[in-house]
């Protein structure tokens, strides 16, 4: 039944002609501002869960969930670990190139080494890491070949330095065992450090 027309004064408001307003279906806008509950990842995740329902249909439930959900679940949280782990440990899958090269050149023994050669290659490189490495090792020879210390490969640096007191010599191991083991970055002013050093404890016999 269609709504008769009320007319109404404009200077004051009609209680009931608002009230039938209110009351009529054709004036209700609010029906259309309800949101819809539909959800993308919603309706993808019903699907997931009733193909696999099928697939692994008669497999045995813990309480009222599937067996498959839970290892699902464990085989996600397995990825999650694993994702971490290598973001956190990039270092044992991708290792650097120039670090490799210079790991294999890295056998601390002073015979059969061509020092000069070594060092000429590592300055062009700027490979200062190198650099501080093959000076100190270089040392340690001139040391041995003079009778100043008794080179062994077992021996550590620190006991050379009972060996030969001078202050630059134990500078030079300090400075070593730093970027040998320490892990210190190496650059150019370290590299002319060790310069100096090496010809106090080479040229000066040790005693500066």
């Amino acid at each position: 039944m269609p709504l008769a027309i009320i007319y109404s004064s404009t200077l004051r408001p009609d209680t009931v002609l608002i009230h039938a307003f209110q009351q009529s279906g054709d004036y209700d806008y609010s029906k259309e501002l309800f949101q819809s509950n539909f959800s993308i990842w919603g309706w993808l995740w019903d699907h997931a869960v009733r193909f696999l329902s099928r697939i692994f249909r008669g497999v045995p439930h813990i309480g009222h969930v599937p067996l498959w959900v839970w290892v699902l679940l464990a085989v996600m949280v397995l990825i999650l670990i694993v994702g971490v782990f290598v973001i956190r440990k990039r270092g044992l899958f991708y290792r650097n190139r120039q670090v490799e090269e210079e790991e294999a050149d890295e056998d601390d023994n002073i015979y059969g080494v061509d020092f000069e050669a070594a060092l000429a290659k590592a300055l062009t490189k700027k490979n200062w890491r190198s650099v501080v490495r093959l000076r100190y090792l270089q040392t340690l020879k001139a040391l041995a070949d003079a009778g100043r210390i008794d080179w062994r490969p077992s021996k550590t640096p620190t006991q050379y330095t009972r060996e030969v007191t001078a202050v630059s010599f134990r500078n030079m191991t300090r400075l070593f065992l730093r970027v040998r083991y320490g892990g210190f970055a190496a650059d150019e002013a370290m590299a002319s450090q060790m310069l100096g050093w090496q010809q106090q404890v080479i040229g000066e016999g040790g005693d500066a």
